[in-house]
């Protein structure tokens, strides 16, 4: 991977490795040990095209240094620093988009038969919800919250 000069991207908290944020991998605890700061930058542990990292006895710490020296990195001058977003199974893209992140991480199922009674254009989201919830027979009416313990009492 490569980095301008690794100034943008911070070493903690930024996601720049497979593992992903190494604070949630070690903890605060890894930072004390590692002798690196929360708010350090790749280019303050990597000089010279070494990583500068303090001995520590601790194995999961350990386990990640080795990863991390095996994952290559070269700090390229000129060449911005960036985030990519995820755009497909293996494709980046440089600008965020909703809808193809909704279509990444959501479970397509068939369309259902009544779904334009409920979800129409011109209709009011607030209602549609309600209508939908009652055709999943998912409402909280009182028929139900009794069955849950909760008596509903009506004064006529």
């Amino acid at each position: 991977m490569n980095f301008q000069a690794g100034l943008d991207v911070r070493f903690w908290t930024d996601v720049w490795h497979p593992c992903g944020r190494l604070i949630d991998i070690v903890g605060e605890l890894g930072l004390q040990k590692l002798g690196i700061k929360r708010d350090a930058r790749i280019c303050q542990v990597f000089l010279d095209g070494d990583w500068r990292f303090r001995r520590c006895r601790d194995q999961r710490i350990q386990d990640l240094i080795r990863d991390i020296r095996a994952f290559p990195i070269s700090l390229v001058e000129n060449v911005s620093d960036g985030v990519q977003w995820r755009n497909g199974d293996d494709t980046y893209a440089k600008h965020f988009v909703s809808k193809v992140t909704w279509d990444l991480i959501r479970c397509r199922k068939e369309s259902v038969v009544w779904s334009k009674l409920a979800w129409f254009p011109q209709g009011v989201s607030r209602f549609a919800f309600i209508t939908w919830l009652a055709i999943r027979n998912r409402l909280s009416t009182g028929h139900r919250t009794s069955q849950w313990g909760h008596p509903q009492s009506c004064l006529f």
